[in-house]
């Protein structure tokens, strides 16, 4: 994989002495069919990485806001009673 990306984005030769200018040439088909499967590949990925993050959500993050939510009046109270002794 680390070739595919090595070939498609080898560095440009600058415009020095020897340089005639963009030469374009036709990308070869075998190129072509590894980056359509690397592309293939990472959208797979992305979906099953898509799946993980929503469950994360509805198993973790969402608890917490509860939580934090529950705690919200316990902090009022305790926030009364501290003004209370300090009186």
């Amino acid at each position: 994989m680390i070739q595919n990306y090595e070939i498609m984005y080898h560095p440009i030769v600058g415009a020095g002495e020897t340089y005639q200018g963009h030469q374009p040439i036709k990308t070869p088909r075998e190129m072509l069919g590894r980056v359509t499967m690397l592309k293939v590949a990472y959208e797979e990925l992305r979906a099953d990485m898509q799946r993980e993050l929503d469950g994360v959500d509805a198993r973790i993050i969402q608890p917490v806001l509860d939580a934090k939510q529950s705690l919200q009046p316990i902090r009022g109270v305790i926030k009364q009673r501290e003004d209370k002794r300090v009186s």
